[in-house]
């Protein structure tokens, strides 16, 4: 049996394009249900690290709360209150985490005079929500977030965000459509989630992002009800008014400094600062230098509240 060249190059288009398709699907399904640590383990894992022992967290005043999204699913998280202070924290934390990846910052802020609010985004921890968004759900959870602390404290109470990877990309999302926060600091974040995802493909998979790209933009508003193309912190950039502190390590190989960079350079508000941390891998400038961490962080805040 012989073949003519048109059904030879038919059969070749059939393979790689039901390649594509099955590709898609299973990246897709990765962006919108990864895999996530539990609560004890994230817990084990970060006072392992020795960023707090389990018995000063135990010490901590805290209070444990449940919100409603808006979506119709539950937030859970903890409060924890610093005498009485006018000043309250939110920490979101990274992909695949939850509230306790954030225990590394806690110290930190306490020690600044803030009330730190720590929570699980939807689909990780005990929160519940079907899917990751990557902020297109996350930013209206987190707008609740606020609007809870300030019918819990009242309008005096000043408050600020904080988040790490996903969590600061939701930040400054969230920055976008909430001017009643004071500021947000923003570490490791990506810029626009298509061209994060392009990277990763071609850094981790070696795959090129035509077609893959668009066939999961395509199945993942399908299926996950939300358009990747939204999903652009850069793009977020010029509606926010709020002081905004970048963060990246400088050998940050899952999302290139080079995007906190673009984040920096598309924000209009008045007062905006950046900091690039020598050595550090993704999330981790402060492990690599604390006191310096500590230090920009501290200038930057005192800064704005000279204002």
């Amino acid at each position: 049996m012989t073949f003519s060249f048109l059904t030879i190059l038919f059969l070749i288009l059939a393979v790689v394009t039901a390649a594509a398709i099955i590709l898609s699907g299973w990246f897709t399904h990765i962006i919108l249900y990864p895999r996530v640590v539990s609560l004890s383990e994230c817990f084990l894992k970060e006072t392992q690290k020795g960023w707090m022992s389990t018995s000063s967290f135990a010490s901590l005043k805290k209070e444990d709360f449940t919100i409603s999204s808006e979506f119709g699913y539950l937030i859970h998280g903890e409060l924890i209150s610093n005498h009485g202070a006018a000043k309250t924290i939110i920490l979101s934390h990274g992909i695949s985490s939850n509230r306790y990846g954030m225990l590394r910052y806690i110290p930190l802020f306490l020690e600044m005079g803030y009330n730190v609010l720590i929570y699980d985004m939807r689909g990780h921890g005990a929160s519940s929500g079907n899917s990751v968004t990557y902020g297109v759900y996350e930013k209206q959870d987190l707008k609740s977030l606020v609007d809870w602390l300030l019918q819990k404290y009242g309008s005096g109470m000043s408050i600020g965000t904080m988040g790490i990877s996903l969590g600061a990309a939701v930040s400054i999302q969230h920055a976008s459509i909430d001017p009643r926060v004071t500021f947000t600091i923003a570490e490791a974040s990506f810029s626009d989630f298509p061209t994060l995802l392009a990277y990763r493909l071609k850094e981790e998979y070696h795959l090129p992002p035509f077609p893959l790209i668009s066939l999961t933009e395509l199945s993942c508003s399908l299926f996950g009800k939300i358009n990747l193309d939204n999903i652009s912190p850069v793009k977020a950039c010029s509606t926010i008014r709020t002081p905004v502190f970048l963060i990246h390590g400088q050998a940050d190989t899952y999302i290139p400094p080079e995007m906190s960079r673009a984040i920096f350079d598309a924000l209009t508000t008045t007062h905006k600062g950046i900091y690039f941390s020598p050595g550090a891998g993704h999330s981790g400038s402060l492990r690599a230098d604390p006191e310096e961490y500590k230090r920009q962080v501290v200038n930057f805040l005192t800064a704005i509240e000279s204002f």
